[in-house]
């Protein structure tokens, strides 16, 4: 939640956890002064169960340590990639281009 500014206050700063399946709030955590999501998010994972649930987080969110918390609550996740985190990119779309990989991946879904 951002943008939330009244008069003379500073804005909060929140991230939420939301199950879009049940269509509420899970949980909320205020992000601190000076701060973004990369700190709020995995003391918000700490709040909520998620076992064997899949998470989404932006590319804000995409953190090797967010993903290790995840993991470690033994959940899965779905982590949003940009092309500004270019070392991972490149890999990501080496990966994918390369021809043995996708003829697992098909092998896989057939």
């Amino acid at each position: 939640m951002r943008s939330n500014k009244r008069k003379e206050s500073r804005p909060s700063h929140i991230v939420s956890a939301w199950s879009r399946e049940d269509g509420f709030c899970l949980g909320q955590k205020a992000v601190e002064e000076k701060s973004n999501e990369i700190t709020a998010i995995p003391k918000l994972l700490d709040k909520i169960q998620i076992k064997n649930q899949i998470i989404t987080i932006d590319a804000m969110g995409t953190q090797k340590a967010i993903a290790e918390k995840i993991r470690r609550k033994r959940a899965d996740y779905i982590l949003a990639l940009k092309r500004n985190q270019a070392g991972v990119y490149e890999d990501v779309e080496l990966y994918f281009r390369d021809e043995k990989i996708r003829e697992g991946i098909r092998r896989e879904n057939n």
